[in-house]
């Protein structure tokens, strides 16, 4: 039996980045801020013990106010890319606060994600919620599809602030739907699959394209 081979990525980004306009994020990062940072250490803890290797594309605003925590992400030899800046929807192709979130990563070259699929591609339904609400021999199916796993740090460390932050409380059960028992279906997936080092797939590609 030969298991399937994906590449296992993270968008690294706290709850509120996707939900509330951008003037109101200092307010969340100071009442809000360790969350972040104590769920992707569980990402980087399970990774670390099945020895797998994979790509952050981390938001720059999430860069910028966690410099420890890209660091930690760097020392256990993953891949740092760029999530842009201000988690927009862009009706181009290209996210102008790309630069900017660039300024809080390391030097080097960094592989981007938009923080939303473009409408002209197909969705991933592999990863994110549909990792948490599907079944899992679905998710499975999909991964081995696209040959590409993606998660966010909501989607396996339940939230506790949905409830108390005014206007997000209609979202507390469609954001924490199936986050508990995330981390059991993440590691069977773990054990299910070949994943590829993304570190030696990028080492191949010409950077003077």
């Amino acid at each position: 039996f030969v298991k399937p081979s994906a590449i296992f990525t993270c968008d690294l980004e706290s709850f509120y980045h996707a939900l509330v306009p951008y003037p109101r994020w200092p307010d969340y990062e100071t009442k809000y801020g360790n969350w972040v940072e104590e769920a992707t250490r569980i990402f980087l803890d399970l990774l670390h013990v099945r020895r797998i290797r994979g790509i952050f594309y981390v938001l720059g605003h999430v860069a910028e106010h966690h410099g420890q925590l890209i660091r930690d992400v760097i020392r256990d030899n993953h891949v740092i890319g760029s999530h842009g800046y201000y988690h927009q929807r862009w009706e181009y192709e290209g996210d102008p606060s790309d630069n900017s979130a660039r300024i809080w990563l390391p030097r080097g070259f960094h592989p981007y994600r938009s923080p939303y699929w473009h409408s002209t591609k197909r969705p991933n339904y592999g990863g994110g919620a549909y990792f948490r609400i599907a079944p899992y021999w679905w998710v499975k199916h999909e991964v081995a599809r696209s040959c590409l796993f993606y998660i966010h740090p909501h989607d396996i460390v339940a939230c506790p602030f949905y409830s108390r932050i005014p206007g997000m409380g209609h979202l507390k059960a469609r954001r924490t739907f199936g986050v508990k028992g995330a981390k059991k279906k993440l590691w069977r997936l773990m054990e299910d699959f070949n994943w590829l080092n993304p570190n030696e797939l990028l080492s191949q590609v010409p950077l003077d394209l």
